[in-house]
């Protein structure tokens, strides 16, 4: 049965199965009988691809719808076109019928001999099994079985309207008169119609008395290589070849010869009746490996009940026979780098297959082997290219050959699906000013990934420097070494990457905002205190600050064990004189500083004690300072002097004279320092002359100098 497979899109067309089918009416479905499949190859739009099977017919009589359908392929456009029309095909038996018999003398004298002819013929359309043709002298011209059975002869298979010739000798009866004569044909196995096995009569009138001279006896057939004799093939031969030269008889009487196939391996065999020519049968298989020698007997006949048989052996010859080629693998799976296939074995006639090679390409390229060991019809090919179009083939081992290579199954791996983060292109994130290293930043800025691969992340952006990343979740944390002031930078940018290692990444910017927080001055360190008899010199240093700047200090001090006092002081100044204090006590001393979010904490006590009042303690007096010139214009220099006098009972230490600009013409600590001198240790009544070089005040208007030591 043939059928041709046509695309008739427009895309080229994968691989895929033609089913056969046998119907009970003239559409064909898929839901009739499958009996045969065909591999089809893959067909560009408008080829076509010519299939055939090899079918058998039922074994009933009737009539039979055959047909095709190929199965749907990936992206097919119209799915209900894939099974053809139906072709009818008619089954019936041998019919046999007995053409009308001739005589070789219609007027034989009595008791002579005459020859009987007679024609079997195969009208029916199966082949006949071998059978027998009998011989019959009727009364009347209806020819029967019941008729006077008179010889026999031997009928070989016949193929449909094929004939077989066949005849008699004879002898008339002994009487005159008018006689008939016919044959009929022994019925066979599944004969459609078994009423048409006798012939029409033939009339013979004998005449006359005296009997003719007997004929002279037959002789039989004889074969000229005796009894038996020897044939050879070579296994897997083809149907319809000849197997030696003919098995052939001599007949002295110069008959018709007729060879028939007997004996236990006869239907594995044909025979050309007319010439003693074995031949091979379709439908067998000679394989070495299965059987390697068959029997069976020819016989000879001469169409007058002569014949002879002759034993014969015929032998195969063992061939290299390495397995039938493939068919086209099947891709069952793809990943991003890896085709999954399975096949199935093919046919061998020769040693049992041991390993299968395995190769394939990128479509149009060169052919790469892939490693496969043993008889599995499974393999995973590795290590390939995302989203790129392969073909791959197969062939079978056996130990004596390799076979070809299976038709190219084709398979396309899967594109890489890069990460997405699913916050989208940009997303934001929070922090509290001056939070310290190594803290969280919020929630993970994550990404997903189609094909489950493994993330990395990275940071980027103007701002990557002053943060951290963890490379396998995305975490941002902030890094040691930087110091989030809100009032210095509130903002930062940055970008995150994530990485699949397969060449799929993706980007997300990220804002990272910093709230305010309040932010104190810092905790003064204690304090320096220098003592007189009646004040207390007081020196600070600024703490640390990361708020706003510090726009002023509180000032509280105690005789020790007493509450304490504040003292008045305005401005940033880190200095100041505490007076109006009892001599010879002990005092503690303390600091904060305040700026625009808050007050700090106050420091540690400094401590100083006032001296006794008395001639042998110093008492360090500025008398009133002069300058050398009090008209000025802007930034003009000018010298102001002072003198520092000891006015106490006693030597006093060294000190240091402190010059101030104030905004009126009370001169103190608070006021704003423009400038030093060193004092030396003055004795009792001493004094020592001090001055200073400074430049006048940008603006016009009228300022306050004076010192304090």
């Amino acid at each position: 049965m043939s059928a041709t497979v046509r695309n008739q899109g427009d895309g080229t067309a994968p691989s895929t199965t033609l089913r056969y089918y046998l119907s009970t009416d003239a559409t064909i479905t898929i839901g009739d009988t499958e009996i045969e499949t065909s591999y089809v190859s893959p067909l560009d739009p408008s080829e076509t691809s010519d299939e055939r099977a090899y079918l058998e017919a039922p074994s009933s009589e009737g009539t039979y719808y055959y047909g095709a359908c190929v199965e749907s392929v990936t992206g097919e456009s119209d799915t209900n076109n894939n099974c053809s029309s139906a072709v009818t095909v008619t089954v019936s038996g041998s019919d046999l019928i007995v053409d009308s018999p001739t005589v070789s003398e219609s007027n034989p004298k009595a008791g002579a001999y005459f020859r009987l002819y007679a024609t079997v013929r195969n009208q029916g359309g199966s082949r006949s099994e071998s059978t027998t043709l009998r011989y019959y002298l009727s009364t009347d011209v209806t020819i029967n079985t019941n008729d006077q059975e008179v010889e026999t002869d031997y009928v070989s298979r016949l193929a449909p309207s094929e004939t077989s010739e066949e005849s008699a000798y004879l002898n008339a009866p002994s009487s005159a008169g008018t006689y008939y004569y016919g044959a009929c044909v022994e019925a066979v196995s599944g004969e459609s119609d078994t009423g048409n096995n006798c012939s029409s009569a033939v009339t013979v009138t004998v005449g006359g008395t005296t009997p003719p001279p007997p004929p002279t006896p037959n002789q039989p057939p004889v074969f000229s290589e005796g009894t038996n004799t020897t044939r050879s093939i070579a296994e897997n031969t083809g149907a319809g070849q000849n197997i030696g030269n003919p098995i052939s008889a001599t007949d002295g009487d110069g008959d018709r010869l007729t060879y028939s196939l007997e004996g236990r391996d006869a239907r594995a065999f044909t025979i050309i009746s007319g010439s003693g020519q074995l031949r091979t049968r379709s439908g067998v298989t000679y394989d070495y490996e299965t059987k390697n020698s068959y029997s069976v007997t020819v016989r000879v006949q001469d169409s007058k009940g002569g014949s002879a048989t002759i034993a014969v052996t015929i032998t195969l010859t063992d061939e290299n026979e390495v397995p039938g080629r493939p068919d086209a693998p099947t891709v069952t799976a793809s990943t991003l780098n890896s085709l999954s296939l399975r096949w199935t074995a093919p046919t061998t006639s020769g040693s049992a297959i041991s390993d299968y090679d395995v190769q394939y390409r990128e479509a149009g390229g060169s052919f790469t082997d892939w490693p496969h060991t043993g008889t599995g019809t499974t393999t995973t090919i590795t290590g390939l290219t995302a989203n790129t179009r392969y073909e791959i083939q197969v062939r079978a081992r056996n130990a004596q050959g390799v076979s070809n290579w299976s038709p190219s199954a084709t398979g396309t791996t899967t594109a890489n699906q890069s990460p997405v983060f699913s916050e989208g292109t940009s997303t934001t994130r929070s922090i509290a000013e001056n939070t310290g290293a190594g803290q969280n930043i919020g929630n993970p800025v994550s990404a997903t990934d189609g094909d489950n691969d493994q993330i990395t992340y990275s940071l980027q952006g103007r701002d990557a420097s002053a943060f951290t990343i963890q490379s396998n979740s995305g975490q941002l944390r902030t890094r040691s070494g930087v110091t989030y002031n809100y009032e210095t930078k509130d903002r930062y940018s940055v970008t995150v990457r994530a990485q699949d290692g397969k060449g799929g990444s993706a980007t997300i910017a990220v804002t990272i905002t910093l709230t305010d927080e309040n932010e104190p001055p810092g905790r003064p360190a204690a304090p320096t205190v220098t003592a007189s008899s009646n004040s207390l010199s007081v020196r600070w240093t600024a703490p640390g600050n990361t708020g706003p700047a510090i726009s002023d200090y509180d000032i509280q001090y105690r005789a020790t064990g007493d509450n304490f006092t504040d003292w008045s002081h305005t401005g940033t100044n880190t200095s100041t004189t505490i007076t109006g204090l009892m001599a010879n006590t002990s005092y503690e001393v303390q600091v904060r500083a305040t700026n625009g979010e808050g007050t700090g904490d106050w420091s540690p006590s400094g401590s100083g004690t006032t001296s006794s009042v008395g001639a042998n303690n110093p008492d360090l007096i500025v008398e009133s300072p002069s300058v050398d010139n009090n008209t000025l214009s802007p930034e003009q220099a000018f010298r102001l002097s002072a003198t520092v006098r000891n006015r106490g009972g006693e030597r006093s230490a060294s000190t240091t004279l402190r010059y101030y600009l104030s905004t009126d013409n009370t001169i103190s600590t608070s006021d704003t320092e423009v400038g030093t001198d060193y004092v030396s240790r003055l004795n009792a009544s001493a004094s020592s002359d001090e001055s200073v070089r400074l430049n006048a005040p940008s603006s016009e208007g009228t300022y306050y100098y004076g010192a304090c030591v």
